[in-house]
């Protein structure tokens, strides 16, 4: 990595600037790029601090590709897995997350 890849100056505060791919763009409202600041003013210290910034990022980023991915395609797509759930819970409460959305549901013996 060159001594300032990813880096951006803006005023006096140093940022990471990381590009989103383009098979994830769609997946984060079509953003070509995100940007973090790296609260420091110091060249040095932005250079420490952009790899775990960067890490962070590309989370960021592949969450919102698998929670895109993971989207329910329909009302009847959501059914057949709660279906699934409960056929393998026969008692107390089922806690699952289905693309954005997090479900409770009680099954009663």
């Amino acid at each position: 990595m060159s001594s300032q890849q990813y880096l951006l100056k803006r005023r006096q505060a140093w940022y990471v600037r990381v590009p989103v791919p383009l098979s994830a763009q769609a997946a984060l409202g079509d953003r070509k790029e995100i940007v973090r600041s790296l609260k420091t003013r110091d060249l040095k210290e932005a250079k420490q601090r952009r790899h775990a910034t960067m890490a962070s990022i590309y989370e960021v980023i592949n969450e919102a590709v698998r929670t895109k991915n993971s989207e329910p395609q329909s009302v009847e797509w959501l059914k057949l897995q709660m279906r699934r759930l409960i056929k393998d819970h026969t008692d107390g409460v089922i806690v699952c997350r289905i693309g954005a959305v997090f479900l409770f549901v009680e099954v009663l013996s």
